[in-house]
């Protein structure tokens, strides 16, 4: 021994072998170093000894500073601050309170200590790993604190603070009592642990993800285990943060809001009532909980992605993560419970509330919708066998041996599989979906939602009962179908055949462009009905004034549709039988058809080929019943109407551009006008109204009589046409523009022509709008305001008299002006020396000037040069400075 004892504060030191220390009086500390020991050192009464060759017998000591050996020791220091070195080997550090300097050393060393008298919040945890830093987090409120490092297991107590206790990772034997308060203790991932979490609501936190067999917890028994010896015993533990391993795990929480980690393996996670954080992992994990006393909506959302899946309403703060199967029973309020798109055995009770449940997509399923309006989604997109569904008998199956019985559910979502389903719906508002297959939906009379799927599909509907309007059309692709009226809200998708009767309203029922058997009856309203492209249809309107809409565009033989003997027919088989109707719209296909109209407004469509689309005779007695809507399609189409009835204006224009032309006046009902396009030719009878009617650019036959008023009419760019303005001032629309050789118009003739046979004979015209072609051209007007455009080539344009507007166009083109020629206007005038256009003084006076006065008598107006003939005559160059004029730009 160094120093010798003192009634002062001594430090003293104690070597090897046999030794006795009184340290007297004072505060003593006592220095033991036994690193160099091999053998366990324990403490033995008021000694420490390795039970052989060492022992320090002490007495009046204070504070240690002890340092283990490599072997196994455990000793401990007093009530002061002590420095307690394990060395190597597996030891135990008593430090009794103290602000202690605790270093295990190397091994599995335990560090011992009780704090059950503070009532400061207490926080340890244990760094994972060993070396130069891996010191614990040790606070003790306001008080000093220890410092430990390289100790792997606990062995505390605590007092009444909030306490947080923590081994981190660590998987070795741990000894863990928190007193009271609201405590959190984390025991690691294995070992044989103790946890008393004493008064208040602790948080125990077991992680058992390196377990590789089956886990089972359960606070009733206040432990768990797995199959390789590792479990905990717990106490006074009211909430749970559990992580499962490898194996199928049990892993069960209490009232209040835990944590559930299941890890791998098919785990059952119960959560019990609280807000949970619940998260299966891999494998395919079951969620059971009972939230029966629960007056607040549920959702819940599982999905088969590793995304979080939401949890919202009377459990408000909970969340599941890779959940695959539900196990649920909620409370009062409307839930919407869904497994999303996963195939596994479900088991759900709603109790009452309008609630929604969603069973996934195959499995073994029991659902219960308690009281309430309640809607049951199941989805059997993964079935490749017929699936009979009926709610009559509460359930559905195929032959998979999957299955869904239900009770207390009043609503359906149903999808079907590849197979030919028949899906029925209730008399609530329903959901039926086909898939694939030729399926059969019967959505009953609800507002219903129908999706066909793939195939042929048929949906049938029973709303005859109803006395508002009904509007159904179907089409061939997945857009939506619309439906509105007496069954508002309701939706059909991808349906291609309908057996559908109506009620009273006026219904529009319609097939689209399919070409499947239908059956329609419409009952009482002026409804509409469209049976489709094809098929054996049946078609009855019943009361009111209806429109039958017949397509055979897919047909490639000449149709003959006749309303006098209610059918319509080609040579393919294809027909429809049709009772009460009284209007027609009329789709030809491929053949060369005879389409026809009746007395009221329809609608022919004429297709491929040279067809010919006849309206219904005008009639005044019922003008406002005569407004059709003629199209062509492709091909050379011939129009057949007699308006010579009508005393209002009529519009007409054809054209080449698949553009509708408008039909205007006297075909009008006063709101909707009929139309015109895709036709190349007509044969037009007007009436008594200021008529306008054109053929465009079209270079076909035409026949127009514009009858009384003062009419313009344009017999297009060619053809064999006749023309006839009839009484009034009538405009003739003459366009040569395609014409390659030259063109000579001669009103005192009443006709044009050209070479290549084109010509156009008119009677009753007073006004020309002329358009000249290719070749040298001759145009001239006549005593009313007329247009005349040259084209190319070397053209002259007469304006005769009145007003007119010239355009000499390509060329080299000269411009007749006579005495009492009006103002006229030239657009495009080239002048200047020797650049080709003239001015022609074709008489007296005008041919008697000399350039001088003619220069003179220019201004310029603007961009515009003006020549001032006379007080009646005067020239306007467009565009033309009064400064390049020349004498050889005029001819005398």
């Amino acid at each position: 021994m160094a120093k010798q004892p003192t009634q002062q504060n001594d430090i003293l030191t104690a070597g090897l072998g046999i030794n006795s220390i009184d340290g007297l009086g004072g505060v003593d500390t006592l220095i033991i170093d036994y690193s160099s020991l091999t053998r366990n050192i324990s403490e033995d009464g008021n000694s420490f000894t390795d039970y052989r060759f060492n022992r320090i017998s002490y007495s009046n000591i204070e504070k240690w500073s002890i340092s283990g050996g490599s072997g196994d020791d455990a000793f401990s220091g007093g009530g002061l601050n002590d420095t307690l070195l394990g060395g190597v080997g597996m030891d135990f550090l008593t430090g009794y309170g103290g602000a202690d300097s605790i270093d295990g050393g190397v091994g599995i060393d335990t560090w011992i200590d009780n704090f059950s008298a503070l009532t400061s919040a207490v926080t340890v945890t244990l760094a994972t790993l060993t070396g130069a830093n891996t010191s614990a987090k040790v606070t003790l409120g306001k008080l000093s604190v220890p410092t430990v490092k390289n100790v792997e297991a606990l062995n505390l107590r605590t007092g009444s603070g909030n306490d947080s206790i923590s081994v981190g990772t660590l998987a070795y034997d741990d000894d863990i009592r928190t007193g009271k308060g609201t405590d959190t203790i984390n025991v690691g991932t294995g070992g044989s642990d103790y946890v008393d979490g004493g008064d208040g609501v602790d948080l125990g936190i077991f992680d058992w993800s390196a377990s590789t067999t089956n886990i089972t917890v359960n606070p009733t028994y206040d432990d768990y285990s797995d199959e390789q010896g590792r479990y905990v015993d717990f106490y006074h533990v009211e909430r749970f943060n559990l992580t499962g391993g490898f194996g199928n795990d049990y892993l069960a929480g209490d009232v209040y809001n835990d944590t559930l980690i299941g890890g791998a393996g098919r785990d059952l996670l119960y959560g019990y009532r609280g807000a949970d954080n619940i998260d299966g992992g891999d494998g395919i994990d079951v969620w059971q909980a009972d939230y029966s006393s629960s007056t607040g909506a549920i959702k819940i959302t599982l999905t088969a992605t590793p995304d979080v899946n939401e949890v919202v309403g009377g459990i408000t703060g909970a969340s599941l993560r890779n959940i695959e199967r539900l196990d649920l029973s909620t409370g009062s309020g409307s839930d919407v419970i869904s497994a999303g798109t996963l195939p596994y055995d479900d088991s759900i009770y709603t109790n009452s509330g309008n609630d929604t449940i969603d069973v996934g997509t195959g499995g073994s399923d029991y659902v219960n919708g308690g009281d309430g309006t309640d809607t049951g989604i199941f989805n059997w997109s993964a079935s490749t066998t017929d699936i009979g569904v009926d709610p009559t008998y509460d359930d559905y199956s195929d032959s998979e041996g999957r299955y869904v019985d239900f009770y207390k559910v009043e609503r359906f979502n149903i999808t079907g599989g590849s197979g030919d389903d028949h899906l029925a719906g209730d008399v609530y508002s329903d959901t039926l979906l086909g898939g694939a297959g030729r399926d059969t939906l019967d959505g009953a009379t609800g507002s219903d939602s129908i999706n066909g799927g793939e195939g042929v599909d048929l949906w049938v509907a029973d709303y005859s009962a109803s006395t508002t309007d009904i509007n159904v059309e179907l089409s061939a692709t997945a857009t939506t179908n619309e439906i509105l009226g007496g069954i508002k809200d309701a939706k059909v998708y991808s349906i291609e055949r309908l057996d559908f009767s109506s009620g009273s309203g006026d219904d529009a029922l319609s097939a689209g462009v399919l070409a499947n058997d239908d059956s329609i009856w419409s009952n009482g309203g002026n409804d509409t009905i469209n049976s489709g492209a094809g098929g054996s249809d049946y078609v009855n309107g019943g009361d009111g004034l209806d429109v039958g809409v017949f397509d055979w565009s897919a047909s490639t033989t000449d149709i003959g549709v006749d309303p006098t003997y209610d059918d319509y027919s080609d040579s393919e088989g294809r027909y429809v039988d049709f009772d009460n109707v009284e209007r027609f719209n009329i789709t030809g296909g491929s053949g060369s058809d005879y389409l026809a109209g009746d007395a009221w407004n329809d609608t022919l469509t004429g297709g491929a080929s040279n067809d010919t689309l006849e309206s219904g005779s005008f009639r005044a007695d019922v003008e406002s019943f005569n407004t059709d809507v003629i199209d062509g399609g492709a091909g050379v189409d011939y129009w057949i109407a007699d308006f010579s009835e009508s005393t209002e204006p009529v519009n007409i224009l054809l054209s080449d551009q698949p553009n509708v032309n408008g039909i205007l006046g006297g075909i009008s009902d006063g709101v909707t006008n009929g139309a015109v396009k895709n036709v190349e030719h007509m044969e037009f009878i007007a009436g008594s109204g200021d008529d306008v009617i054109s053929s465009g650019t079209f270079a076909y036959d035409d026949y127009i009589e514009g009858g009384d008023g003062d009419d313009a009419i344009n017999v297009g760019t060619g053809g064999s046409d006749y023309a006839d303005g009839g009484v009034g001032i009538d405009i003739g629309s003459f366009d040569w523009s395609v014409s390659t050789s030259s063109i000579t118009v001669d009103p005192s003739y009443d006709d044009y022509a050209d070479l290549q046979g084109r010509y156009v004979d008119f009677d009753n015209i007073e006004r020309f709008d002329l358009t000249g072609g290719m070749g040298n051209d001759y145009l001239t007007g006549d005593d009313y305001l007329d247009t005349l455009v040259g084209g190319a080539g070397d053209d002259e344009l007469d304006a005769f008299g009145d007003n007119d507007v010239l355009t000499g166009g390509v060329g080299a083109d000269m411009f007749d002006v006579r005495a009492s020629s009006g103002n006229d206007v030239i657009t495009d005038f080239t002048a200047g020396q020797g650049l080709g256009d003239l001015v022609y003084f074709v008489d007296n006076p005008f041919d008697t000037m000399s350039f001088a006065v003619i220069r003179q008598q220019m201004r310029q107006d603007g961009a515009d040069t003006v020549l001032s003939l006379s007080d009646a005559d005067s020239i306007r160059f467009v565009g033309v400075n009064v400064n390049v004029f020349a004498a050889d730009d005029f001819l005398w």
